[in-house]
C-alpha cells in the first residue's frame, strides 16, 4: 500500500464518519437553543420561515413539535389553578390539529413578503386569571403596506424548561 493515498476502506470509513457527524450538526443547527427574549423567539420563527421555504416539512414539524408543553398539566396547573386542568385537557386533545394548522401557517408565509414581530406582553394583563407571571410573548405574522398592512397573529409563546412554548389553547378570530 503506498503512503501518498489511503486505503480505499479508509476513504469509505471517512466518509460515512463525515456523514454522521454532518448530519448531527445539521440537526443541531435547526433545534439550536434560542434566548428567552423577543429576538429570540423572532429567531425560532425565521428558522421555521426558512425550512418551509426550503420545503423541508418534516425538519419543520420536528421544530413545531418541540414548541409542545412537555407536561401540559404542569404548566396549567400552578399558572391557572384549577381551570387550567380543564386547559391542559383541551390542549392535549387538540394538540395535533393545532400543529397542523401552525404548519400550514407557515408554509402559506413562506409564499409572502412579510416579517415576524414578536412583542413581550403583561402576562397580568393579557390573562388576568394567570396565578403566576411568566414572561409571555405574543408572536405575529406582519405584510403589507400603509392601508394593505395585515398583521395575523400567530399565538402567546412562553419560555419553559429552555424552549419556547406555544399555547395553542387561544384561538384567534379575525373578524372584517
Amino acid at each position: 500500500m503506498s503512503r501518498g493515498k489511503p486505503a480505499p476502506l479508509t476513504v469509505f470509513l471517512m466518509a460515512i464518519i463525515a456523514g454522521v457527524s454532518g448530519a448531527g450538526v445539521s440537526q443541531a443547527q435547526n433545534h439550536a437553543p434560542y434566548p428567552d427574549s423577543t429576538r429570540g423567539l423572532k429567531l425560532q420563527m425565521k428558522d421555521m420561515l426558512k425550512l418551509s421555504r426550503s420545503r423541508n416539512s418534516d425538519q419543520l414539524r420536528a421544530m413545531i413539535k418541540d414548541l409542545e408543553f412537555p407536561d401540559a398539566r404542569a404548566w396549567y396547573l400552578p399558572n391557572y389553578g384549577t381551570p387550567g386542568l380543564k386547559t391542559s385537557d383541551s390542549y392535549k386533545e387538540k394538540l395535533w390539529e393545532s400543529q397542523s394548522r401552525f404548519e400550514n401557517q407557515i408554509f402559506e408565509f413562506a409564499h409572502q413578503d412579510g416579517y415576524f414581530s414578536v412583542k413581550k406582553q403583561n402576562a397580568k394583563k393579557v390573562f388576568p386569571a394567570l396565578i403566576t407571571d411568566p414572561d409571555i410573548f405574543l408572536a405575529a405574522w406582519e405584510s403589507g403596506y400603509g392601508q394593505d398592512h395585515f398583521e395575523t397573529p400567530l399565538g402567546y409563546f412562553v419560555f419553559v424548561d429552555g424552549k419556547f412554548r406555544w399555547d395553542s389553547t387561544i384561538q384567534w378570530v379575525i373578524v372584517d
